[in-house]
């Protein structure tokens, strides 16, 4: 496995998916509506828009790259993997101990933190209250 071949899958995963993000909350702001922040269930972890648009951030690599290295399996297998349990994680209040509540402080306030920290802390649109953030200890996953 060439790790650098992964990070670069997770990255454009993370940009894809933040960019992604902002222009479903353009158009659609109201699934938040439908399913509290306390409510995590099947269905709304697998919106039609969670499970293909914002999934397709990993298939950039693809478009970009022409060596054979990115297509060995272990490499795109460990990428998928890690983005799917970091989305867990950040999905589900159970675990703001570990990974924090950047996430799940966007289901409260749609207008903000659309995906990865460092991103939102990029283009600004990380939730101004910083007294309503916990920090886990995984902070930059």
């Amino acid at each position: 496995m060439e790790t650098v071949y992964v990070f670069f899958f997770v990255f454009c995963y993370d940009v894809w998916f933040y960019f992604s993000n902002v222009v479903i909350h353009k158009f659609m702001v109201e699934y938040h509506k439908e399913q509290p922040i306390h409510y995590y269930t099947y269905k709304y972890e697998y919106y039609f828009h969670l499970l293909v648009i914002q999934s397709l951030g990993l298939l950039i690599p693809f478009m970009k790259l022409k060596t054979s290295a990115i297509w060995v399996p272990i490499n795109i297998v460990s990428a998928i993997g890690y983005v799917t349990i970091r989305g867990k994680l950040r999905q589900n209040n159970r675990f703001v101990w570990l990974v924090g509540n950047h996430h799940l402080l966007h289901h409260l306030y749609p207008h903000y933190n659309f995906g990865e920290m460092w991103l939102d802390e990029l283009f600004d649109t990380d939730y101004p209250e910083k007294n309503e953030y916990i920090y886990g200890l995984l902070k930059y996953i």
